[in-house]
């Protein structure tokens, strides 16, 4: 089970990297939010922050499964056209 404090300093992590993509004015999706990720956790030095990426990079790919899994029927047709994608 994950403490408070990594889960806190996951939410950090993810929070950080949407901030530094809005702060560029970039399109806040989820492979844009990926690739923020990995490059934080290939540039830190912190144990704990290489963590808490990861966790927040295994989060993010859940959630995309989930919604994708929620588009299709148990045959595997596509119900409807799930967009990932939100610009701000």
């Amino acid at each position: 089970m994950k403490s408070s404090f990594d889960e806190k300093l996951m939410e950090t992590v993810l929070g950080e990297a949407v901030t530094e993509l809005l702060e560029a004015r970039e399109a806040v999706t989820w492979h844009a939010l990926l690739d923020k990720l990995h490059i934080k956790i290939n540039t830190t030095t912190d144990t704990r922050r290489l963590q808490a990426g990861t966790q927040a990079i295994e989060h993010i790919r859940n959630e995309m499964r989930q919604r994708l899994s929620l588009a299709e029927d148990s045959d595997g047709t596509v119900l409807f056209a799930a967009s990932c994608t939100k610009n701000y």
